[in-house]
């Protein structure tokens, strides 16, 4: 087709050109092929790994799925476990919020049997003290909501307690308040291990 004189100066210079520009041709090709199935395949693999099919046909970010399985739970402990710390954390605060200022460490008592013998010293050695519009507690209701945690030695759960506190004047208000409860097994047992409380009101 095309006939080249190595011999010839002008000969060799149009060689050059010719094989420069078809190596850009091929360069440019297989650049723009590689790029646009790249991409494609890349964003075929964000989509496949960033949803999940669930049942009812939604999809849910599977990193989300990851992170809040990561803090449920129930992917620690089974059931009956979390059925039994559950109601081992609304016994031991209906025991741990009655307070009753004329025998201020009567709580410690009733709530002992629930926790460790390490949280009783403590509360024996820094019992609580109540204001003066709160000098006796009694408990309405209670109730329990799931807590985030990555812990597989330590249950937690969230109680809310509605009560009644009574001044020292006899008057009664309704009262809210949260506590952060943890368990720990100690020798085949769930003891309360930590109390924190947060009082809304």
């Amino acid at each position: 087709m095309f006939q080249f004189r190595t011999e010839h100066k002008s000969d060799r210079l149009k060689l050059f050109v010719f094989l420069f520009c078809l190596f850009l041709a091929v360069g440019f090709s297989l650049f723009f092929l590689f790029h646009k199935m790249g991409g494609s395949e890349v964003k075929h693999k964000e989509a496949v790994s960033s949803s999940v099919l669930i049942p009812d046909g939604e999809t849910k970010k599977d990193d989300q799925t990851h992170s809040a399985n990561s803090y449920d739970q129930s992917t620690h402990f089974t059931p009956s476990t979390l059925s039994t710390t559950k109601q081992i954390a609304i016994t031991f605060i209906q025991s741990y919020y009655a307070y009753d200022a004329n025998h201020p460490l009567r709580y410690i008592q009733n709530s002992k049997p629930y926790m460790t013998s390490a949280l009783y010293q403590k509360m024996k050695q820094t019992p609580r003290r109540e204001p003066l519009d709160r000098t006796v507690l009694s408990v309405k209701n209670v109730s329990v909501t799931h807590v985030a945690n990555k812990s597989e030695q330590i249950v937690w759960w969230n109680v809310m307690v509605q009560g009644t506190a009574t001044d020292n004047s006899g008057n009664k208000q309704s009262t809210e308040d949260w506590y952060l409860v943890g368990l720990r097994q100690i020798q085949e047992e769930w003891k309360v291990e930590d109390v924190k409380s947060n009082v809304s009101s």
